[in-house]
């Protein structure tokens, strides 16, 4: 059984990463200074719920689980379009282009899909609870017995 957890595990992240980094360079290349901050975000965070549905019904989920898929990419999806889709459309008051450029944004939008996939893994592990352990020799290896 503990194959398969490496299996999810992997999954996760890979799938977190990659609809972060498209939801990412899609943001970057369609939005820019003439868009407003809000119509940005509301678009972005579309736009990345799109790309993770596009990426989780096209294969994902089917190798990775479905509910574990959908709940991650959603979310990493959501926040990398409204970072990098607020960021560009705040280029024009930055005065430059500073921290505006593709490779900033693909690394945002990485560094939001590894965020949301530790913040799901502490949650999961909160709520449900610390779970006992048993050795070899029928000890329990979470009180020290």
């Amino acid at each position: 059984m503990t194959e398969l957890r490496w299996r999810f595990v992997i999954g996760d992240l890979f799938s977190n990463l990659l609809v972060g980094l498209v939801t990412g360079a899609l943001c970057h290349c369609l939005f820019g200074p003439d868009w407003s901050m809000l119509s940005a975000m509301l678009a972005g965070m579309a736009l990345g719920m799109v790309v993770a549905e596009i990426f989780s019904i096209g294969g994902l989920m089917w190798l990775f689980g479905d509910t574990e898929i959908m709940l991650s990419t959603m979310t990493t999806g959501m926040l990398a379009g409204m970072a990098v889709s607020m960021s560009r459309a705040m280029a024009s008051m930055q005065g430059q282009t500073m921290n505006n450029t593709l490779p900033d944004h693909l690394l945002v939008s990485a560094l939001l899909g590894l965020a949301v996939i530790v913040a799901i893994w502490l949650l999961n592990s909160i709520l449900s609870g610390a779970r006992k352990v048993s050795t070899a020799a029928g000890n329990d290896a979470s009180n020290g017995k």
